[in-house]
């Protein structure tokens, strides 16, 4: 689609057991140094956390967004099975189906259902 808006995620890996309290440069680059030395010899205990960067939606061209972009979605592949089954069964009319979807949405999403612009569901 040729849109330029970015998600980007960074992996931070910390390892607690050589954080320095100081604020002192040389202090963090023996650390450094110290855990580049030996993170090789054996298994040390490390922090695994990951930023993601989301775009603003202004940055987004050349496709729908929010509530808009719902309308492109595919239904739902559980929905669909639950039509086939409902068409076999003899609901035929849209009417008459509105309801059995209904209480088939409120099993898959037992807190709340989803908005009813979301075309998946």
């Amino acid at each position: 689609m040729d849109c330029p808006a970015r998600l980007t995620i960074k992996r931070i890996v910390s390892y607690p057991d050589f954080k320095s309290m100081s604020e002192n440069t040389s202090v963090k680059t023996q650390k450094t140094k110290m855990l580049r030395s030996v993170k090789d010899a054996w298994p040390l205990r490390l922090e695994e956390y990951f930023l993601l960067s989301l775009p603003k939606v202004k940055c987004h061209q050349n496709h729908p967004v929010g509530k808009q972009a719902g309308m492109l979605q595919n239904v739902d592949d559980g929905i669909k099975c639950h039509i086939h089954l409902m068409v076999s069964e003899g609901v035929n009319f849209l009417p008459e189906m509105r309801p059995h979807i209904l209480e088939y949405l409120k099993t898959m999403f037992k807190d709340a259902l989803p908005d009813r612009s979301d075309r998946r569901y």
